[in-house]
């Protein structure tokens, strides 16, 4: 429970560029010596992982945090968490259709400051946010599966082939197909 308090702030680090930590011999120390902990046949190995976790995440939070007031987007990451519950249910149904309405219960504001606190945290409105995330899920399954394009437009909540191909072809700036068998470069999720 404690950790996962310094967990949330790394939700939306990639969007802000702060998904790098720097080096940092300590932590580099801890981890290995998780590593050696985290052995089943050790006495008492959950309390001492559990330990080493906790004290690992603060450190990386410490570093987060530093990063962050570094590139000057904590204000930004703050104003992001507020959203923590909208984003994480717009991640477990991307695959289906996502009504406006519940986005403003889960943030708990109107429409109308709904629509200005989300641009303004995320810079894009949510219909934007919505198709963004979809499209890096519809690239990493091109990437990861054998699924049909047709399948993963279905998956990632485009209504039709003919709309998730022209949204992604306009996004990445090549179809789903050719995307899947070269790649493009500058565009990975």
């Amino acid at each position: 429970e404690e950790c996962s308090l310094w967990i949330q702030p790394f939700l939306h680090a990639a969007e802000f560029g702060c998904n790098k930590l720097p080096a940092d011999p300590l932590l580099r120390s801890l981890i290995r010596q998780l590593h050696a902990t985290a052995d089943p046949r050790l006495p008492n190995w959950q309390i001492a992982s559990r330990g080493l976790i906790t004290h690992i995440l603060s450190i990386v939070a410490r570093l987060f945090a530093e990063q962050c007031d570094a590139l000057g987007v904590s204000g930004r990451i703050a104003k992001t968490h507020r959203f923590a519950s909208v984003v994480a249910h717009i991640n477990q149904r991307l695959g289906d259709r996502i009504e406006a309405e519940e986005l403003y219960r889960l943030a708990g504001l109107s429409h109308s400051r709904f629509s200005e606190a989300f641009r303004d945290a995320f810079g894009v409105g949510a219909t934007r946010y919505i198709q963004v995330q979809r499209l890096k899920r519809a690239k990493r399954l091109l990437r990861s599966t054998e699924l049909s394009v047709t399948e993963i437009a279905f998956m990632c909540g485009f209504g039709t082939i003919s709309l998730f191909n022209t949204a992604f072809k306009k996004e990445v700036g090549a179809s789903p197909t050719l995307y899947r068998r070269h790649g493009v470069p500058g565009f990975d999720a």
